[in-house]
Order: structure tokens, then C-alpha cells, then sequence
């Protein structure tokens, strides 16, 4: 049994024309076929249509991650090179390494003490008269800031002016550059003071000297006021006439 495809009426499969509408039933199968395949291949095509849209969304995706990928990588390495150069090489900001070598240099500039066979060794008994402690003579006040920061108060001395960075004290000559570097201990008394490192080889009213060794290129002047040591001074030697004269 089979259907006229104008009217949709039954007939039956010899027959040449619908008994309805009279329409030519040869080539209905043929149609029927045709049909068939055409619908075949459009499916066929839809099929390969949408396994194309596939490959191609899944081959955007790899190219947008990749993409992705080395936005990312670019950002991370000029972040580097920015934290590189700005923070470890201190380019117009503070070195983060200078921040814990200066928190280190007040840590230990805060507990010299006078008292101590190190302080006799390495200060009383040594030629320092290039400087302290990171505080060198030669020195500019941005130099010293720079590496040690503001000081902690100012003091004033026979000299002049004096910068205090906890038991170390600076003065600026006139060109600007540090001319003196001084101990500054704190409490410590004359007595304390020769108990523990010996007589002096001059003493008078205001300043101790210690001077034993004429070959040694370096002298130590000692300030004194009030019973206590007020400062105390690494500098170049005093020649014998002058050691005299303070007597």
C-alpha cells in the first residue's frame, strides 16, 4: 500500500494514477527515494557542519589560552624586573637588604659598650681614626643618611653641633663632609672608666688622653664632664710637644 503524493489518498502499488485526484503514480517511488537520499545527505552535512564547530571552538580555546598564558608570563616578568630593580637595586626607593643592614648597624650601634675587653680591643687599642662603625671620615650627610637614616637627636660639644645615631656621634666639617667621629656612651663614669682601661697618660679637669705608644699613628681624647664621660675620640696622633703641654 502506498499514498499519492498531490492528495495523500490510499492506492495500490500497480496503480498508474490516483482514483482521487488523478495524479501520475510512475515515479513515486523514484520521488520517495529521492527524497530519502536528499535527506541522507542533509543530515550528513549537518553532521560535518557541526563536528567543524567543534574543532574550531576547541581550537579558539587553545589559541585564547595560549594567548592568556603569555599575557600573564609578560606581566609576571615585568613585575620582576620592576621589583628587581626598584626595590633590590634601590633605583629612587629603599634598598629592602639596606633596611635590614641599617636595622642590624642601630642594633649594634645601640650597645657599644666602653666597658668591654671588645671596645679595648677593637677602639682603645686600634687605629680608627678613619672612622666608626660604617661612620667614615670623608663622609657626606647624604651618604650618612642614606645608609644609617635621620639621627636620633643632636647634641652640642665644644666642637660644635654633634649628630647622635644612638652611641655614635658625627660632626660636618665646613666643606659638608664628616671631619669627627665619637663614642658616646651613656652613664659611664670617669672611674668606671680608668678602672677598667688604666690610668690615662695625661688627665686634667675636662679630658683624659691616652697616648702610651708615640709609634702607633693614633691618639684617644677622652671629654669629660661632671664626673662622667661625655665622648671619646679615635683621631690621629698627638705629637709629644702637645702631649706635654696638656699636662
Amino acid at each position: 500500500m502506498k499514498y499519492c503524493p498531490n492528495c495523500g489518498n490510499k492506492v495500490e502499488n500497480n496503480q498508474s494514477f490516483c482514483n482521487k485526484c488523478g495524479e501520475k503514480l510512475v515515479n513515486v517511488d523514484r520521488k520517495i527515494n529521492h527524497n530519502k537520499y536528499y535527506n541522507s545527505q542533509l543530515k550528513n552535512k549537518n553532521s560535518r557542519n557541526e563536528h567543524r564547530n567543534r574543532s574550531n571552538s576547541k581550537l579558539w580555546m587553545i589559541i585564547i589560552s595560549i594567548v592568556v598564558f603569555i599575557i600573564i608570563v609578560l606581566a609576571l616578568s615585568v613585575g620582576g624586573y620592576y621589583l628587581y630593580k626598584n626595590v633590590v637595586l634601590g633605583n629612587g626607593t629603599i634598598n629592602i637588604f639596606q633596611k635590614d643592614n641599617r636595622a642590624n648597624q642601630d642594633q649594634q650601634q645601640s650597645v657599644i659598650n666602653v666597658l668591654s675587653d671588645e671596645f679595648s680591643e677593637n677602639f682603645m687599642n686600634e687605629d680608627n681614626t678613619g672612622g666608626y662603625e660604617g661612620f667614615n671620615i670623608g663622609m657626606s650627610k647624604d651618604d650618612i643618611k642614606e645608609k644609617f637614616g635621620e639621627p636620633n637627636d643632636i647634641v652640642y660639644m665644644g666642637i660644635g653641633e654633634v649628630e647622635k645615631y644612638h652611641n655614635i656621634g658625627i660632626y660636618y666639617g665646613i666643606d659638608g663632609t664628616v671631619s669627627s667621629v665619637y663614642v658616646l656612651p651613656e652613664g659611664v663614669s670617669v672611674s668606671e672608666f680608668k678602672q677598667f682601661h688604666g690610668d690615662p697618660t695625661v688627665e686634667t679637669e675636662n679630658q683624659l688622653v691616652y697616648d702610651d705608644n708615640p709609634d702607633n699613628g693614633f691618639t684617644i681624647l677622652i671629654n669629660i664632664a661632671n664626673g662622667e664621660i661625655q665622648s671619646i675620640e679615635n683621631r690621629y696622633q698627638v705629637d709629644e710637644d702637645s702631649l706635654n703641654n696638656m699636662r
